[in-house]
C-alpha cells in the first residue's frame, strides 16, 4: 500500500514505495495510477511522481508511454547484458569472470533441466543439437545453434532467474565463445564440443540429473581452457 512521504530526497522515496507497490499489487502489462492520483497517495508532488516514474523507466521496470501512462514492464535481462558487457570493455580479464560465473549457472540450469523437462522441450533440444552435428564446420552457424541449445535447457530448468541470466551471460559473451570455436585447432576437438552436447542430451533425456550436471561442469570447464589458451 501506498503512504505518505515525508520530506527528504522525495522522488528516490516515491520510487522506492513505487516498486514495492508494483511488486505486491501489479502484474506486468497493469498501468500504474495516473500522476494526479500517485501524487495525492504519496502526499508529494506531481513533477516528484515525474521523477519517480522516469527513474523507474530508466531500470526497466515500467514504460511511460504517452495517452497511456506508466506501464508495468515483463522481467528482462536488457539491464543485466548491458553490465556484462561492460564489464568485459573494460576489463578484459572478465571474461574468464565470467564464464566462471557462467559455470555455475549452466550446472544448475542442466540439473534442473534433467529434474523438469518436458517431452516437448526434449524433441527441441534434440533437433537443435541435430542441427549443429550439420554445421559442426561453421563456427559461426555453430555458436549460434549453441546459444538456442542452452537457453532451451535453461527453459526447461522452469527456472525464470536461471533463464535471464543464461541469457544475459551468453549475450555478453557470444564474441568470446565464438573466438573459442574458431580457435579450435583441430577438428578433434570440435567433435570433442559436439560430443558433450549429445552427451549432456542423453542425460537430460533419461533424466539422470547427477550426469546431466557433470557433463555441463565439464563442458564448461573445456571451454574455459579454450579461451585461457587464446588468451
Amino acid at each position: 500500500m501506498l503512504t505518505k512521504l515525508a520530506r527528504g530526497t522525495l522522488s528516490e522515496r516515491a520510487a522506492s514505495q513505487l516498486v514495492e507497490f508494483i511488486q505486491s499489487e501489479m502484474h506486468p502489462g497493469d498501468v500504474l495510477p495516473a500522476e494526479a492520483r500517485l501524487a495525492e497517495r504519496l502526499g508529494v508532488s506531481r513533477p516528484i511522481v515525474r521523477e519517480a516514474l522516469k527513474s523507474l523507466q530508466g531500470q526497466g521496470i515500467v514504460e511511460v508511454m504517452n495517452g497511456k501512462g506508466a506501464v508495468v514492464r515483463s522481467l528482462s535481462n536488457g539491464i543485466l547484458t548491458s553490465y556484462f558487457s561492460r564489464a568485459i570493455q573494460i576489463n578484459r580479464a572478465s571474461i574468464l569472470e565470467l564464464m566462471d560465473v557462467r559455470r555455475g549457472i549452466e550446472f544448475e540450469s542442466a540439473r534442473l533441466a534433467a529434474q523438469h523437462r518436458s517431452a516437448e522441450q526434449l524433441e527441441q533440444m534434440r533437433s537443435i543439437v541435430s542441427q549443429m552435428q550439420s554445421a559442426i564446420d561453421d563456427p559461426q552457424a555453430y555458436s549460434q545453434l549453441d546459444v538456442q541449445l542452452h537457453i532451451l535447457i535453461a527453459q526447461a530448468s522452469q527456472n525464470k532467474v536461471l533463464v535471464h541470466l543464461v541469457e544475459s551471460l551468453r549475450e555478453a559473451l557470444h564474441e568470446a565463445s565464438l573466438s573459442g570455436l574458431q580457435h579450435r585447432r583441430t577438428r578433434g576437438e570440435l567433435v570433442r564440443v559436439q560430443e558433450l552436447h549429445e552427451m549432456l542430451l542423453h542425460h537430460i533425456g533419461n533424466k539422470d540429473v547427477k550426469q546431466a550436471a557433470r557433463t555441463m561442469a565439464l563442458h564448461m570447464d573445456e571451454a574455459i581452457a579454450a579461451l585461457r589458451h587464446i588468451g
